[in-house]
């Protein structure tokens, strides 16, 4: 279970929900971020947390992006600490997984297991479904869209890359507020909810992680809200993204006005009317779209 434990938090740590389109330019991962108090330039690179370095060795303006900055700031300062409330928070508080879902769904989601990895569902029976989600998406991930080895996610990497060159390092985020907008936000039967809309969908799971793939790949924000989080209503966005970037900028603005801030977060926490981009400007802050594509 240590691996799947792993994948488990990355996949967490992704999740940016929106619910607004960006006015102009959203098919860029970079973002330059212009104070009108200091000359120096910061930034903001949206990230996916099913790659790794190996993608940013494809991004040249990104890494001279990093190494121009003072701080790096990325979602959660990820440690063995986080790793076990994390995974305490994916338990079910009651019950079962066998007893809650509904029989089709249960033996759906046990054959695509089995016919994709051998494993029994009964090994995830302890999890809430959220945290089951999560896991066959990173079961599918590693199976169809290995990355290579010897790699690292991408924000751990920014943050280890950080701590290397000695630059400051911020995290952003609590692990209680993480634990709070990805759990507690959603009722057990909620959560049943999503995951059937998730198990029955038209397209198989390596479809659903291609078509995010070939959305990020292309730079297409908006292309990626759409795939994603079509099904949250405004009350699970607003707890899940709006009031965390907001949460968020209060941390960054000051920052961005002293020194150069390397932000690397999900990339959907960029675009939308509370999305980072947006409530930059809101505070004064120039914000445009770098062009990264060769």
């Amino acid at each position: 279970m240590r691996k799947h434990s792993l994948y488990l938090i990355f996949f967490l740590l992704s999740c940016g929900l929106v619910s607004a389109q960006s006015e102009g330019n959203t098919q860029s991962l970079l973002w330059k971020v212009q104070s009108n108090g200091t000359q120096q330039s910061s930034w903001i690179f949206g990230t996916m947390h099913l790659l790794t370095n190996a993608y940013i060795d494809t991004l040249p303006a990104v890494k001279e992006a990093f190494n121009s900055s003072n701080t790096v700031a990325v979602e959660l300062l990820i440690d063995e600490t986080v790793q076990t409330k994390i995974m305490e928070a994916s338990l079910l508080k009651e019950g079962s997984l066998k007893q809650i879902l509904p029989d089709s769904s249960y033996a759906l989601l046990n054959q695509w297991l089995k016919n994709e990895a051998g494993i029994d569902l009964a090994a995830f029976d302890a999890y809430n479904p959220v945290a089951v989600m999560t896991f066959v998406m990173g079961i599918a991930q590693m199976k169809y869209f290995p990355n290579p080895p010897e790699t690292m996610q991408l924000d751990g990497y920014f943050a280890e890359e950080a701590r290397k060159e000695k630059k400051e390092l911020l995290g952003l985020d609590t692990i209680e507020i993480q634990i709070d907008a990805l759990f507690n936000s959603f009722s057990t039967e909620r959560q049943i909810e999503l995951l059937n809309e998730f198990l029955h969908s038209k397209k198989s799971v390596q479809e659903q992680i291609r078509l995010l793939y070939d959305a990020y790949l292309a730079q297409d924000l908006e292309k990626m809200e759409e795939l994603m989080y079509g099904s949250y209503t405004t009350d699970e966005i607003e707890v899940l993204l709006d009031n965390r970037n907001k949460y968020w900028v209060e941390q960054l603005s000051s920052k961005m006005n002293e020194q150069s801030v390397f932000l690397a977060v999900g990339a959907l926490h960029l675009p939308g009317e509370n999305g980072l981009i947006e409530l930059l400007r809101a505070r004064g802050f120039t914000v445009e779209a770098v062009n990264t594509k060769h």
